[in-house]
């Protein structure tokens, strides 16, 4: 989904001031999300599944559905928003997976250091912009997100900062310190050569540290870390039921010039991310010095620890885990030039939308059949709004996808299917952003039924479910201002991952992959999806010429 971005006036208090108004999260009419789940499991199913499915839902419908949706809208009169709670229990805290490659990385424009002490300026000029950021969350003067001129729930914000969520047996738990409290941290965790440093970045009376001030810390951890220690850090990135702590929103700048960043998913989405990132690359281009230095500036702290042998073997295991991890992660971005949103634009679509119909298309040269397609839809015109999903894959999509290579289809047939295709997901898209899509809602019943005891119903244990449910596309629009981009692994083991960047002139989508599954492969989706823009630009482009 695509974020407006808000003219950065800054205006004391202004953060909240729609806060309080926004409406709560709407539970939806029962028989509306039923109909509209069998629409979606339409394209995946044959006839005889279909049948069978509508059955299900007919059964559910009449029995145990509406018992399940009058517990759920008590539930919903009784909390702010009635999904949040549930949503990071279910989405992240009970997740036992590792947040290092489950959690999204962030790619920031390439550098180039001609030595350590760039790298070091470079990386004292960042964390600069990222407290000139929170001095806007402090102050409460970041503008209020927009989204089809509607205000949005700012709340995820503000949780990014001073947090970290901290891991259990068997469910983590989160903590935050608000702006509001007395007792704000000063630090930054640093890790370098992996000695860990707590690393203040503010003075005695609160002040930031000047950029100088910040450099001069960066050298002192930088001095006291020459020869690598143990991989102490290396135990973040184990399964969570392992590993006893997970530091948040750690950067790394390595000396090659790639910057990237790993944040916690657990309180926010990718759009609050990106907003940070874009405004510390604006600062990195407009600003040298902003701000006097501040007194009393305490040295680096280097964080000693005492390892046990249980503790050393562990990390021995935990350096196997991520290896064998990132060896089994394919990666590949696709940097396209050949055209961006103008032009879509200018074919009077969508250009999410487009996008999408893209990845239909280029999923569908390749594997010949449709498959479920998530897409994060925001649901932060509510508030505490996270998301829900866009079934991308719809029966106008497979209608597009089966004619688009068919030579016995016209140009012109071909285009009015592309229309359609593209119309359908604009429509499933304002369900969404509306509160009126099928999966939150389908998940709250569920875990009402399991709240309250009772049996799962049939249809969650429905062939259709699971298949409409098994996202083998795992799709995300993170918009920047920059040439940079989100990205995150697939959500089931023959899937993928694809986030991507529309601008004006170009598309950029990273798009991921696991090597130890035979079915699938980023590059070849990649070359698929590539040749997909072409043929799609090329077919509007015929028809518009043939109209002049």
């Amino acid at each position: 989904m695509t974020i407006e971005e808000p003219g950065r006036v800054a205006v004391k208090g202004r953060t909240f001031s729609v806060q309080y108004s926004l409406p709560k999260l709407p539970v939806p009419a029962l028989e509306q999300t039923l109909n509209r789940y069998l629409d979606t499991c339409r394209p995946l199913l044959d006839d005889e599944q279909f049948k069978t499915t509508s059955e299900i839902v007919q059964k559910f419908k009449e029995k145990e559905g509406p018992e399940l949706q009058k517990l759920l809208e008590e539930r919903a009169t009784q909390h702010t928003n009635w999904l949040s709670d549930w949503w990071k229990s279910v989405a992240y805290l009970d997740s036992r997976l590792p947040v290092v490659v489950v959690n999204p990385g962030f790619y920031m424009p390439r550098q180039s250091f001609r030595g350590k002490q760039e790298q070091i300026d470079f990386t004292a000029r960042m964390i600069a912009g990222l407290l000139d950021y929170k001095i806007m969350l402090d102050e409460q003067t970041l503008p209020v997100d927009t989204m089809g001129g509607k205000p949005l729930c700012m709340v995820q914000h503000y949780q990014l900062l001073n947090a970290c969520r901290i891991p259990g047996l068997k469910k983590d738990t989160h903590v935050h310190i608000p702006p509001t409290d007395s007792n704000q941290p000063r630090h930054i965790t640093l890790i370098h050569n992996n000695h860990i440093f707590s690393m203040d970045v503010y003075g005695s009376q609160g002040k930031p540290l000047s950029i100088s001030q910040l450099r001069a810390q960066l050298q002192a951890c930088v001095d006291q870390s020459k020869v690598p220690a143990a991989p102490v850090g290396i135990l973040t990135t184990m399964d969570r039921s392992s590993w006893g702590k997970a530091y948040h929103d750690m950067f790394n700048v390595g000396e090659d010039g790639y910057v990237s960043a790993n944040y916690e998913h657990t309180t926010a989405e990718g759009p609050p991310v990106i907003g940070i990132m874009d405004h510390i690359l604006n600062f990195l281009e407009k600003h040298k010095e902003p701000w006097l230095g501040a007194p009393d500036v305490q040295p680096p702290k280097r964080l000693n620890f005492n390892l046990s042998e249980k503790v050393k073997q562990t990390m021995s295991r935990g350096l196997e885990d991520i290896e064998s991890n990132v060896q089994d992660t394919m990666i590949r971005a696709l940097f396209f030039k050949d055209y961006g949103k103008n032009f879509i634009k200018t074919a009077k679509m969508s250009p999410d939308a487009y996008i999408q119909v893209a990845y239909q298309l280029a999923y569908y040269r390749i594997y010949k059949q449709p498959c479920a397609t998530y897409e994060s839809g925001s649901l932060r015109r509510f508030q505490l709004g996270r998301t829900d999903t866009i079934r991308s894959c719809s029966s106008a999509s497979l209608a597009f996808t089966e004619a688009m290579d068919d030579p016995a289809v016209a140009p012109a047939v071909k285009v009015d299917l592309l229309r359609k295709a593209v119309q359908s997901h604009r429509q499933y898209t304002d369900y969404t952003v509306n509160g009126q899509a099928v999966d939150r809602h389908l998940l709250g019943l569920k875990l009402t039924a399991l709240e309250y005891g009772r049996d799962i119903p049939e249809l969650f244990m429905d062939l259709a479910f699971k298949e409409s449910t098994h996202f083998r596309l795992s799709t995300s629009q993170v918009a920047s201002q920059h040439e940079a981009f989100l990205c995150f692994v697939p959500v089931v083991p023959d899937g993928y991952g694809l986030c991507y960047n529309p601008r004006e002139e170009q598309l950029i989508v990273c798009i991921t992959s696991f090597n130890n599954s035979p079915e699938t492969n980023s590059e070849k989706l990649m070359a698929s999806l590539t040749q997909s823009f072409r043929d799609m630009q090329k077919l509007l482009a015929s028809q518009m010429q043939a109209k002049l």
